[in-house]
């Protein structure tokens, strides 16, 4: 692949140079003719143009003004969008069609793009992102790991996760310190959750301040004046030590008691 302009260290760009990585990302994506399809930063194109050739709606949401504009030569130019990804409303592309998400995600806005994307879950099935490793098993860390965070929380809530295969750092120009892992999302919780803003409320409640017990996170926040003594679990421990059924046992009774926004 001829890369026209250096990559951009600010836009955190690392290119698929590997053809072989790039058929087995496809693959397992598996575009189907009549699948709704975003792209987030196509780059160089090295996606693109196996997804343009296997659906028949696609659009990608490309920032950097040299890769739109090379993009838009060497494809349609109406496949394409000069924009931040993390100004996009869903909504609006593809309106009332339920979308698909691939992307080599860079690791420097990989969180504000994972918190983006949970905002306007309605809009999507599924995605599969390309991130760094340690971001990867981040979301994927269970109760009392150490990577065990908000994003890994809500993610395990929302989404099936299944980490597909890693990506050794040989595979991109220029080449990242660590390796990376191709992950798939698949968004159909098992959770009923109709207050689904509470949830996350919570969430970030117990994770404010990981030092702290949850009981003593929960006294200091919006719900004080919930009746935590009848929660059925045990309170002292961090927010870190909970598992995904334990959270949602915390909601379920907050959301009885709660009657806030």
């Amino acid at each position: 692949m001829t890369l026209f302009h250096l990559p951009s260290k600010n836009l955190g760009q690392n290119y698929l140079i590997d053809q072989n990585i790039v058929g087995k990302i496809v693959d397992s994506f598996a575009p189907d003719r009549d699948d709704y399809i975003l792209e987030i930063g196509p780059g160089k194109g090295a996606l693109t143009e196996s997804l343009i050739e296997n659906c028949d709606n696609y659009r990608g949401i490309e920032l950097d003004k040299i890769n739109f504009s090379e993009l838009k030569t060497r494809f349609d130019e109406n496949y394409f969008i000069n924009e931040n990804i993390l100004d996009i409303d869903l909504s609006k592309i593809f309106p009332g069609k339920t979308k698909r998400i691939i992307g080599n995600i860079p690791y420097n806005i990989s969180t504000p793009i994972y918190y983006w994307l949970l905002d306007q879950q309605n809009e999507v099935s599924d995605c599969q992102f390309l991130v760094q490793l340690e971001f990867a098993e981040k979301i994927r860390s269970k109760e009392s790991s150490e990577g065990r965070g908000i994003l890994s929380v809500l993610y395990q809530t929302y989404s099936e996760i299944k980490q597909l295969f890693k990506v050794s750092r040989n595979v991109f120009y220029p080449k990242p310190k660590i390796w990376s892992s191709v992950e798939k999302y698949v968004f159909n919780s098992s959770y009923d959750l109709p207050r689904i803003e509470l949830y996350e409320k919570i969430v970030k409640t117990v994770f404010g301040n990981r030092r702290k017990t949850i009981i003593n996170c929960l006294r200091n926040s919006i719900f004080v004046d919930c009746n935590l003594s009848e929660i059925p679990l045990d309170l002292q421990k961090r927010a870190e030590q909970l598992s995904i059924e334990e959270f949602f046992l915390l909601y379920k009774h907050i959301n009885r008691n709660y009657h806030g926004k």
